[in-house]
């Protein structure tokens, strides 16, 4: 994941020719998915793999389509918002 410098960049199809929505990962975002990968890869790198794998893809959902995701209730005012949205294509 680092090799990418956190950022996933597409062309967003929201009629707006030549816009384009940019995901920043945060370098701790960065770190947590790549211990997780890590973790998974100590019982099997293909896993770790796909688990890599499935999240740049959710990224570059998220890029095409920023508003995926269900609004989350916090109580600090820069979260306020902020949208979940699953990796997929990696169940456990």
């Amino acid at each position: 994941m680092a090799e990418e410098e956190g950022r996933v960049d597409r062309a967003s199809s929201g009629g707006k020719e030549g816009v384009s929505t940019r995901i920043v990962l945060r370098p701790q975002a960065v770190r947590d998915l790549d211990a997780q990968a890590a973790y998974i890869g100590r019982n099997s790198l293909a896993a770790a793999a796909r688990l890599l794998d499935a999240a740049r893809a959710t990224f570059e959902q998220l890029a095409a389509a920023p508003e995926l995701g269900a609004r989350q209730e916090f109580q600090h005012n820069t979260l306020r918002s902020v949208r979940v949205w699953q990796v997929r294509g990696f169940e456990n």
